[in-house]
């Protein structure tokens, strides 16, 4: 009779560990933390930036790209690229204020120097990223209102963008290749050059013994 009663506790266990799991899960997934869409307008080149780049505030992460569009004036031909991003607060973003934890007013916070720009995560493979830091010394100048009753966040320009963007229209696999090229040869020479002397210091040790 006692022996159902052996089994009731692992049992129990192992309910109570899967539960744990899930609730783990669920918390990375976010469903514990509030999302908050908001679009970025881009007037020149987005190249590199992908659907789930990161955005980060400051170098750490609290949201990824969602969406990347692209208008065209059928006027002027002004060309923009709204670029609608979701922010996560709750977890990594946290707004210490008189406000509710996880509320995030992205209105308020633009007025008070939010603002966005592109950020380069490699070198190598191009891949862009959206960075967003406080700006209060740069006004607020907004291409596009609202989209689809998102939330606008302006962009800024950074003294490294135009650099960035030069090095972005390097190629710089070839350049890589070329160099790897060239350090190959430069050490196939030094390999016959040290060569050459070893038989050339042979060859005075065998004249001087003579």
């Amino acid at each position: 009779m006692k022996r159902p009663g052996f089994w009731v506790g692992p049992f129990g266990l192992a309910a109570v560990a899967l539960i744990g799991a899930g609730i783990l899960a669920v918390g990375q997934t976010g469903l514990f933390s509030r999302q908050h869409a908001a679009v970025v307008y881009f007037d020149g080149s987005v190249k590199g930036l992908y659907l789930g780049a990161p955005v980060s505030f400051r170098g750490v992460k609290i949201g990824e790209v969602t969406r990347i569009g692209l208008e065209v004036d059928g006027d002027s031909l002004t060309t923009r690229i709204p670029v609608e991003v979701t922010l996560q607060s709750g977890t990594a973003l946290r707004i210490q204020s008189g406000q509710d934890e996880g509320d995030l007013d992205i209105a308020n916070l633009v007025q008070r120097g939010l603002r966005a720009r592109l950020s380069l995560q490699s070198f190598v493979t191009g891949q862009m990223g959206v960075e967003l830091d406080f700006r209060p010394d740069t006004p607020p100048t907004l291409l596009g209102g609202t989209r689809d009753n998102l939330p606008e966040i302006p962009t800024t320009q950074d003294k490294l963008d135009a650099l960035i963007a030069q090095v972005q229209d390097l190629p710089v696999a070839d350049l890589m290749a070329k160099l790897l090229r060239t350090l190959d040869t430069l050490d196939q020479t030094l390999l016959v050059t040290q060569r050459t002397l070893q038989s050339s210091g042979r060859e005075i040790n065998a004249t001087a013994a003579q």
